[in-house]
């Protein structure tokens, strides 16, 4: 697994954000999936002992849409169906995955994403994420594709 570059103040994965998630996310070559582990406080609490769905499914995103753009593609979100399986708990360490599932026309890429414990999912998830050409997008990509060009180093 290789970490993934956080990038400043997204709030995700940023480590300036100080009212962030702050999430650390890795990449495994050999299934090209994203990956993080995240503990959900008392700080991010929906009903009383679990966490609020907006918290869950910020950092979903972010795992689902890193995954593109660590594979070549700068994306953002169009479409994403969740499927709330059973209720995230706060003080448990949870573990996501984003994996691309589809790419269509070079332009879409569908992203399978899932939050699980050892007792199996909380989350499963499919995102429809687009392609977008933007010059702060391509300075990003370039900083993300590092990681799978040190990968195919190794």
């Amino acid at each position: 697994m290789i970490k993934i570059p956080e990038h400043g103040y997204c709030f995700g994965c940023g480590k300036a954000s100080r009212k962030g998630l702050n999430a650390t996310l890795f990449y495994d070559p050999e299934t090209s999936a994203v990956r993080a582990e995240y503990t959900y406080t008392i700080h991010h609490q929906g009903p009383p002992g679990y966490a609020h769905g907006g918290a869950i499914f910020t950092l979903l995103d972010e795992v689902m849409g890193v995954t593109a753009w660590v594979n070549g593609y700068s994306v953002m979100l169009r479409h994403m169906e969740i499927d709330y399986l059973r209720p995230v708990p706060l003080g448990k360490r949870v573990y996501f995955e984003g994996k691309i599932d589809e790419i269509v026309d070079d332009r879409k890429i569908f992203i399978r994403g899932r939050i699980y414990d050892e007792e199996g999912d909380f989350i499963a998830a499919r995102g429809l994420y687009v392609h977008v050409e933007h010059d702060l997008f391509r300075r990003y990509r370039k900083l993300l594709m590092s990681v799978t060009e040190k990968a195919s180093t190794r």
